[in-house]
């Protein structure tokens, strides 16, 4: 484990601090805190002559400037990846796609770790920061390294990627996640198999997805590629959901129980199965019933992706507030209708902002409000001045189910705004099931809180 530090409130005594310079801050302000707190080794980027002189001023630190401190984090995990490989053994996977990747790392980490030890996230950490973070955890005898990787820019995939150097990648979608940033699918598409540029033992594709024979053959061009399908064959069958929205399913002759929630997991958890069945990983799964009993005792980590509560009063509620794009938004409604249908509830979408997806944003929010009007939703409440657009397509007597709640993102205090006109003393307005997602900046994850009082 390399002791280093970016966050001057998390330094020890002699660990390695190395201030980052974000959007907001300049880690370099923190450098006297994080040397007070006991760092013995700093790198360091800026000229400011204020630190020149603190510098100065502490003989007993070693000092070490460089010319950016973010690209010398890659750096460092990706010499740190290569001493564990060749001296130890170490086994990598990488994990990307526009949705899945936190839930499949999250199985896939538990999973393995069943098997040796293993570092994984516990949040998402897919970018150039956290990517590197996660793996300065990795020490000699770990056995297992899972990481996921994100990709807010062009270039990126393949930059993290370089640092993890996978011998398992898996590209779950390529959807029009940050399509603003890209500037269309096909772009997303050759950036997304960026992750099999580093010639991984194995690639794994989802083969459900509409980009999957492009992906497959790009993969192919760098690296030894194989492909799953999930619904759209019957690879997965049985599948049973249950009041919870709870996943179990049979695979190769193998009953499978899950504690994730919504139909689509089954992309997840089939990724997962297919990694620790490919033999490139370890080759302790002789029978797939093994990993059975292990799959049933997983849970959820990441918060805010698809949690269901149900309460005595007959309301529910499907927490997917974290993050949100098209395809995932499909995903969640689909969850909310199987949910209410079965149950025999009514269904309210509280959607707000899709964000990132460039100047096809309007055109993609009125795709994902009729698509959830024309399969059944209830009612539809929006939140964030891109989710008005959600009722773009819909006519009169449709946009009569679409409700604005603006007014509770600008005041926030003012939440009560959201429950008023719907959720009364009436039992039949309490057997409900809401289902909150929109893009992780709203923060409308917050007030799932408020929602439950």
């Amino acid at each position: 484990m390399l002791n280093i530090v970016i966050n001057s409130k998390k330094v020890t005594p002699g660990v390695t601090f190395i201030p980052i310079v974000g959007e907001v801050h300049d880690g370099h302000k923190f450098i006297p805190d994080a040397v007070s707190s006991g760092a013995k080794k700093v790198y360091y980027s800026s000229t400011d002559p204020t630190l020149d002189q603190f510098i100065s001023g502490q003989p007993d630190v070693e000092w070490v400037k460089v010319q950016d401190t973010t690209q010398l984090l890659g750096e460092l995990a990706a010499a740190h990846i290569d001493e564990m490989k060749r001296l130890h053994g170490l086994k990598v996977v990488a994990i990307t796609g526009s949705v899945g990747k936190t839930t499949t790392k999250d199985i896939l980490g538990q999973l393995l770790s069943h098997f040796g030890e293993t570092v994984f996230p516990k949040e998402s950490f897919n970018n150039e920061i956290g990517v590197p973070l996660t793996v300065f955890a990795v020490n000699d005898t770990t056995e297992y390294l899972v990481l996921e990787i994100g990709a807010n820019h062009i270039g990126e995939i393949e930059s993290l990627t370089q640092i993890a150097q996978p011998d398992v990648a898996v590209l779950l979608k390529a959807g029009v996640a940050h399509e603003g940033e890209f500037g269309g699918e096909d772009v997303i598409v050759k950036e997304k198999a960026k992750i099999f540029a580093s010639s991984p033992v194995l690639g794994i594709i989802q083969a459900d997805d509409a980009n999957s024979e492009t992906l497959f053959n790009l993969a192919r061009g760098m690296s030894a590629a194989t492909r799953f399908e999930g619904l759209s064959a019957k690879n997965a069958e049985n599948i049973v959901l249950d009041e919870f929205e709870r996943l179990s399913f049979d695979f190769k002759g193998q009953h499978f129980c899950t504690n994730f929630s919504g139909r689509h997991q089954i992309y997840n958890v089939l990724a997962a199965l297919q990694v620790m069945l490919s033999g490139v990983l370890l080759d302790k799964v002789e029978d797939i019933a093994t990993l059975a009993p292990i799959i049933a005792k997983i849970s959820p980590i990441a918060e805010h992706r698809m949690q269901v509560k149900q309460f005595a009063s007959g309301v529910a509620i499907i927490d997917d507030a974290y993050n949100a794009n098209p395809d995932s938004m499909r995903a969640a409604v689909d969850a909310l209708l199987n949910m209410s249908r079965r149950d025999g509830k009514k269904s309210v979408a509280v959607l707000g902002d899709m964000l990132e997806l460039g100047e096809n944003s309007a055109k993609l929010h009125a795709e994902v409000g009729l698509y959830a009007i024309e399969q059944g939703v209830d009612e539809i409440w929006t939140i964030g001045e891109e989710a008005e657009h959600y009722a773009d397509l819909l006519d009169a007597k449709q946009r009569a189910r679409v409700r604005n709640y603006n007014e509770a993102v600008r005041n926030p205090e003012k939440l009560c705004t959201l429950t008023a006109p719907n959720v009364t003393a009436n039992s039949e307005n309490k057997n409900v099931v809401y289902l909150l997602k929109a893009s992780s900046s709203l923060k409308l994850w917050e007030k799932v809180e408020e929602l439950k009082r």
